[in-house]
């Protein structure tokens, strides 16, 4: 068919995204439209450090859907065999089960910052107490590389709608960096 088709095994960590997620990308190219496209091993976003998780994580979430309730031991005890990891400075692959089993992580919140509510579960980390929560919608389509503006338009969606539709997409700015270099090589062509 006259393509040929370079792989790579790309991390959003190094397209500016907190979120560990490698993918393989596949770019097929008609050999006679860009004949220097050797393969992919030239395309690097590393340069793109990754921003910090507090840039993509909402302050303010007191919803307490949100939020591991006191009456799920299965879930504490897997925060608490470190089976599920406390968000730091990265999350790991979102996927489309989110609200299920939290595989990506959850973020602590300080019990101040949140009314109090008696169900909800306290753990101490650092010998601090804090609430634990899942990542909220918003903040799955942000670490994929989404905007407000992108959120808005499905927010009425369900929960599990959103986090089904994040979990299935491609990191917006692996695609944006893949795309740009595939340009850069059009034009020194």
């Amino acid at each position: 068919l006259g393509y040929v088709s370079h792989y790579k095994i790309i991390n959003s960590l190094d397209c500016g995204i907190p979120q560990s997620r490698n993918r393989v990308f596949t770019v097929s190219i008609n050999k006679n439209y860009l004949k220097q496209f050797n393969n992919l091993d030239t395309f690097n976003c590393l340069n793109n450090k990754y921003k910090n998780i507090k840039d993509f994580l909402q302050p303010n979430v007191i919803n307490p859907k949100y939020f591991i309730k006191a009456n799920c031991p299965s879930m504490i005890n897997a925060i608490a065999n470190h089976k599920i990891k406390i968000i730091e400075n990265k999350v790991f692959t979102i996927t489309t089960k989110q609200m299920r089993w939290n595989n990506q992580g959850v973020v602590k919140v300080e019990i101040s910052k949140v009314p109090n509510n008696s169900n909800l579960a306290k753990m101490i980390i650092d010998n601090k107490p804090y609430y634990l929560r899942v990542i909220t919608p918003l903040e799955a389509m942000l670490l994929m590389g989404y905007d407000q503006q992108d959120y808005e338009r499905i927010k009425n969606f369900c929960d599990s709608q959103i986090y089904k539709f994040a979990g299935n997409s491609i990191v917006v700015n692996v695609l944006q960096e893949i795309i740009k270099h595939i340009f850069k090589l059009t034009k020194e062509e």
